[in-house]
């Protein structure tokens, strides 16, 4: 690699005649333009590593190692979905508990009369077997705010 005069910089080069103990006339191989240099203005070319290819039986590794973590990672994710979900069932399940444990009767708002011919509602004159649900009003200073 020599140093060209005109911007300062390293090229390849090829030397072509010394002159002298000082200097010599180099070939620029990317340019075709020939320049003298000083002989301490040249350095060794850098010597580029070749391109060392992958043999299959590595890429092939590499390809098992990344199925297994994929495959892992899956696993993981769904053990991690089926205890949330697990999670939300219990809590669900302990507040519908909770809601046998007030000890509320659960009546119909659509009572059915138990004769055949009864009726239930408005227009029954009272000769229906029931008469329809009262509705009760709930009070709201139970629900949370």
């Amino acid at each position: 690699m020599a140093m060209c005069s005109r911007d300062k910089l390293y090229y390849r080069a090829t030397i072509l005649e010394f002159l002298g103990d000082v200097s010599c006339v180099v070939n620029f191989d990317m340019y075709d333009t020939t320049d003298v240099c000083q002989l301490c203005h040249l350095k060794p070319v850098t010597t580029v590593t070749p391109i060392v290819k992958k043999k299959k039986h590595d890429t092939k590794s590499r390809a098992i190692e990344k199925k297994k973590i994929k495959k892992q990672r899956l696993l993981q994710r769904e053990v991690e979905i089926e205890s949330f979900c697990e999670k939300e069932k219990n809590r669900w399940l302990n507040f519908s508990k909770k809601m046998i444990k007030t000890g509320k009767t659960k009546k119909s708002i659509f009572a059915s009369p138990e004769a055949l011919d009864g009726r239930v509602g408005v227009g029954t004159c009272g000769i229906g077997g029931k008469p329809m649900t009262k509705f009760t009003v709930l009070n709201n200073s139970s629900k949370k705010q």
